[in-house]
């Protein structure tokens, strides 16, 4: 009778863990909202947790959660966000749309010239300054050249 109470007992429990687990499926589209296009790649992401999902490349999204209230957030870079409060009872499908956002960059100046031009024709132009006050002038070089063959090296010459 003690043995048979036992097992029963963790039947029960089994089934209760096993249905606290249970996951259900949350699916749907993410579109456009002006165009009505699919966002391919867009998030979904629940709030308050590290989980989340990518939409295919048809914008289909499918994610399983536990039995209950979930808050899911919805995006896409160029898009606003959105938001959704779901009760998950049984699996549910849910299209979302999303409203395009613009991104405003700041202004760049292009040029044909590069800046680096510039810099080099200003220290060419100080250099006949500089060089009216420079009396003497001494350094320190080393040099190093290495000549290869097809495997193996041919030369070093250092000086």
């Amino acid at each position: 009778m003690r043995l048979s109470c036992s097992i029963l007992a963790a039947l029960v429990w089994t089934a209760l863990a096993a249905e606290a687990q249970e996951r259900i499926t949350l699916t749907g589209v993410i579109r456009d909202a002006a165009t009505g296009d699919t966002l391919a790649a867009a998030n979904v992401r629940v709030l308050g947790t590290s989980l989340g999902t990518i939409a295919n490349a048809q914008g289909r999204y499918v994610i399983a959660l536990e039995r209950g209230t979930h808050r899911l957030v919805f995006s896409s870079l160029g898009y606003r966000p959105d938001t959704l409060r779901v009760l998950l009872q049984a699996s549910l499908e849910r299209n979302i749309a999303l409203e395009p956002a613009e991104i405003t960059l700041p202004e760049i100046v292009v040029t044909s010239e590069d800046p680096a031009v510039a810099i080099i024709r200003q220290a060419i132009a100080q250099k006949r300054k500089w060089a009216a006050r420079l009396h003497a002038y001494a350094m320190d070089a080393f040099t190093r050249q290495i000549i290869f063959r097809d495997t193996a090296i041919a030369a070093i010459n250092e000086s």
